[in-house]
Order: C-alpha cells, then structure tokens, then sequence
C-alpha cells in the first residue's frame, strides 16, 4: 500500500512538474513579446536615467515618470528571482557576484 501511495504521489508531483513547466514556457514567451514591443518604442534620448529598480529605484522611477513632460528610462541589471538561492534566506552568499548579478535587462516606464 506504501508503494502504491508513493507511484501515486510521484504521478502527482511528475503532472505538477509538467503544469508548471508549460505555465513557465508560455509567461516566457509573454515576457518576451512585451520585451520585443518595448524594445521597438525606446526613445534615443531620456530625460532621466535610473539604474536599478529595486526598492528605491523602482520609486524614484515612478516619482519622476508622474510628471508627463519627460521620460524615464530605468535600468535593471537582475536577471530572474525565481531561483532556490534567491528565495532562501540562508543562501544570501551564494548571490554575491554570481551569474544572478551579471544579466541585464531595459525596463520603459508606461504610464
């Protein structure tokens, strides 16, 4: 009766595995046809350029972006935070100067 509740939950976790594989592969392909079309609408010039968009960096963006008459351009050189090391406190060490720091990424601000 183990055994057969152990093939039973490994077919649970194989079919979740696959959800969230085809769930991942379809938001990937989202994110990267709004990263075409933003990319197709960058301006040559910017009134203001903020790098990262962390905290402070996302807020400063947006405080600036408010007034209508100038562009902000804000800047994010993270790459994804879906990973194990990202979301386990514990881990913080193995994020200092590693590949999860060395990607980049443009972000617009639509308003």
């Amino acid at each position: 009766m183990a055994e057969r509740d152990a093939k039973a939950g490994a077919m649970q976790t194989k079919k979740s595995e696959s959800l969230n594989g085809d769930l991942n592969t379809e938001f990937a392909a989202r994110v990267e046809a709004s990263q075409r079309e933003l990319a197709g609408a960058l301006r040559q010039s910017h009134d203001f350029i903020v790098c990262g968009a962390g905290s402070s960096g996302s807020v400063v963006a947006r405080r600036l972006a408010e007034n209508l008459a100038v562009n902000v351009l804000l800047l994010e050189a993270g790459g994804t935070d879906e990973l194990p090391e990202i979301h386990d406190a514990a881990r913080w060490r193995e994020n200092l100067g590693s590949a999860t720091t060395g990607r980049s990424r443009l972000v617009q601000i639509r308003i």
